[in-house]
């Protein structure tokens, strides 16, 4: 099983939970090997999973309610990932409308395990092509906005996140989430997934319960 990478695209006024969700779900799973929470009997695999928060350019991101975040990694540093996740944000149309970031997000994906949305950062990868005939979801309040779009497959609601190939959307904000929580428990195992939902002490509706 080889190491990982995952990228988190940032922007102006991203959500803070959008982001932050996945970004400690996926954080975790190197947390749990550093600082051992469990009893010895509880093995845990080697594997490190890599988070880097990358953005158009480096620097600082101001989020959607203020918070200021220092973004490491360019999308010039970052052609090479197993996961993306694009998290929403009232930032969303101006990224859409980025011609340079879309590029870079079509180029990304072709390499990826599993690229994902949170919330309302499912419009930006419509916008870069990558949900034509998929299934999807996004945020309750957007769902009718992006079947306006005509550009996705069928637009799912009252689900937490919607699988359709490679391509994993979730619902809005909490939702990331369930969807990392998922995913790290296809790039590790289901039983790494259940010890970092344990680390977290987080008791979603239904629980962690994927196998494969």
């Amino acid at each position: 099983m080889k190491n990982r990478t995952v990228g988190i695209l940032m922007y102006e006024s991203v959500n803070e939970l959008d982001f932050l969700g996945p970004y400690e779900v996926f954080a975790n799973s190197d947390y749990i090997v550093r600082v051992p929470l469990f009893p010895p009997h509880v093995a845990i695999d080697p594997l490190q999973v890599d988070v880097r928060l990358i953005g158009k350019t480096r620097g600082t991101v101001t989020c959607e309610k203020g918070l200021r975040v220092e973004v490491p990694y360019s999308i010039d540093d970052c052609d090479n990932l197993d996961v993306l996740v694009v998290p929403g944000g009232s930032g969303v149309d101006a990224v859409s409308a980025d011609a340079e970031v879309l590029a870079w997000i079509r180029r990304v994906a072709r390499g990826c395990e599993w690229t994902t949305s949170v919330c309302n950062g499912l419009f930006i990868l419509t916008a870069a092509g990558l949900t034509a005939d998929k299934k999807v979801t996004t945020h309750w309040a957007a769902l009718d906005a992006l079947r306006g779009t005509g550009a996705t497959g069928p637009v799912l609601e009252d689900v937490q996140f919607v699988r359709d190939g490679p391509l994993v959307s979730s619902a809005g904000v909490s939702a990331g989430i369930d969807m990392a929580l998922w995913v790290i428990g296809q790039i590790t195992t289901p039983a790494r997934a259940r010890l970092i939902q344990r680390t977290m002490q987080y008791d979603p509706a239904p629980p962690y319960t994927a196998e494969v």
